[in-house]
């Protein structure tokens, strides 16, 4: 009787612990579900102020909610504590609205509230559409996996009981102050150590960006004015060769681009490096801007781009990245070869003897690889021009940037064409005074001869300084030379200029 009753006993034991692991089973199933429906229903496109958002929530231990900001980065605030994270993505700002709002402040006075009220309105659907997805996914993956109506009951009702204890727990946990405390990643975390007070740079930018616009469109009354230019005809003998150097992210210089290379019908477009400041992933949207300029783009990496940035610009239609290789575009032939650094935080790169050591090295390196090029490059690309220091005799025209200033030298027969900054330095270069101004320069090449025969410089002013120039420079035929390029005495000292 005793061992009956404990035989019995056991299996009663035995039979809850497999009743309460199979209800285990069975919310774990219901959880799994509406964690899958809740992934996978819950995108809510909407109108965020002047901006197209797209608002999703996924599962997370901690919460908060996290605003991508592309390609700048992303923007985490500790919103709320629960079983879900708001991830909100920042798609495009419509241009119509940020035009009325530039061009009448008084638009921002009711801002906020249209914010509040549209974050409100995108979030309410978006638990909605939580709660729904979520019971659905709960439910349809129990019926799945178990098959019995009692277990789809227990699973829906666990993913609700969760849904449900997790909006409560955000309303009790919400904390409108964190709205003041964001973490930055990205580009944006060190966004205030490269260009200094983010307010202030900002709202000048928002003024020059209204100036540069109206530039922009004068590119076409500049190209009108080129019948009053020296006398130079630009015909079919010649290539157009558009340089553009240190874009440093700004998307202003790619509708500068790609206005020049409508107007005056360009042929290539050399980029002497640094499109990025900081190459990182988040800043490759930027070479997007290369596909639809529709004409070859040849690149040679920058000290600001790392091999994340090469890549993005490498993967863009009509894009030629170069490093150490000639190939032949439009008649002629492209040598380029990309900066040995990788220098974008000034803070830590305070070691000038060292930096000297590897330009030098890299003067003699490059000065070799054109000399071996068993047929000689017309032009020759290259970041820095203290790389051009020990080129000397009839050698390429050499193309370079890095200064963020306009020049040209003369080095024994060689040129080298110093650019500007095409994107005025970027944010960075609303810093002083006078914000860089915008430049980029039309090359005309004789296709028979790879001779430089003229030049136009662009300039588009700065904040402050609406005026967009252009200067024509005719080059006069050389003597006759058809001497090597050789690399000069190794002593030879390469001139270093302000490191950007």
């Amino acid at each position: 009787m005793f061992r009956r009753k404990r035989r019995e006993q056991r299996r009663t034991s035995r039979e809850q612990a497999r009743f309460l692991l199979s209800i285990f089973s069975i919310v774990l199933i219901g959880l799994l579900g509406a964690a899958i429906g809740i992934a996978l229903g819950t995108r809510v496109s909407a109108r965020v102020g002047p901006f197209d958002a797209t608002l999703t929530l996924r599962p997370s231990a901690t919460g908060g909610s996290v605003v991508k900001v592309a390609p700048l980065g992303e923007i985490r605030l500790r919103t709320h504590t629960g079983p879900l994270a708001v991830h909100v993505s920042l798609d495009e700002l419509r241009a119509a609205e940020a035009d009325r709002i530039v061009k009448d402040p008084a638009a921002l006075s009711g801002i906020e509230e249209q914010l509040t009220r549209d974050i409100r309105d995108a979030v309410r659907e978006l638990v909605l559409r939580a709660f729904l997805f979520g019971t659905l996914g709960a439910a349809l993956t129990t019926a799945l996996v178990v098959r019995r109506p009692r277990a789809v009951l227990v699973g829906t009702l666990a993913g609700l009981l969760v849904m449900g204890g997790g909006g409560v727990a955000a309303a009790v946990t919400w904390d409108p102050k964190s709205l003041a405390e964001p973490q930055y990643t990205g580009l944006l975390s060190r966004a205030p150590a490269a260009i200094g007070d983010a307010r202030d740079i900002l709202n000048r930018f928002s003024e020059y960006r209204v100036q540069l616009s109206a530039l922009v469109l004068n590119v076409s009354r500049l190209y009108a004015a080129g019948s009053s230019l020296p006398n130079f005809a630009p015909d079919a003998s010649v290539v157009r060769v558009l340089h553009v150097s240190d874009i440093h992210l700004n998307p202003q210089a790619f509708d500068l681009i790609s206005r020049l290379v409508e107007q005056f019908k360009v042929d290539v477009v050399a980029d002497t490096g640094d499109i990025a400041d900081w190459g990182t992933d988040s800043e490759s949207a930027t070479a997007r801007g290369i596909g639809p300029l529709g004409v070859p783009y040849v690149y040679v990496r920058g000290n600001h781009d790392s091999r994340r940035t090469e890549a993005a610009v490498r993967a863009q239609p009509n894009a030629v990245v170069l490093d150490g290789q000639t190939v032949e575009i439009a008649g002629l032939r492209f040598f380029g070869k990309a900066d040995p650094r990788f220098t974008p935080d000034k803070r830590t790169d305070n070691d000038e003897e060292s930096q000297q050591q590897v330009m030098t090295a890299f003067a003699k390196e490059y000065a070799a690889a054109i000399a071996a090029q068993g047929n000689r490059p017309q032009i020759a690309l290259v970041h820095d021009p203290a790389a051009a220091a020990l080129l000397k005799g009839a050698g390429p025209l050499v193309l370079a940037g890095h200064h963020h200033e306009r020049k040209q030298l003369d080095q024994d027969g060689t040129m080298v064409m110093i650019e500007g900054s095409t994107g005025g330095a970027g944010l960075r270069g609303l810093q002083g005074e006078k914000p860089t101004p915008l430049t980029a320069t039309i090359l005309y090449i004789e296709r028979a001869t790879g001779r430089l025969a003229a030049y136009d410089a662009v300039t588009l002013g700065g904040l402050g300084e609406e005026s967009a120039n252009i200067s024509r420079k005719v080059i006069a035929p050389a003597p006759a030379a058809d001497a090597a390029v050789v690399p000069a005495s190794p002593s030879a000292p390469v001139p270093q200029g302000r490191h950007r």
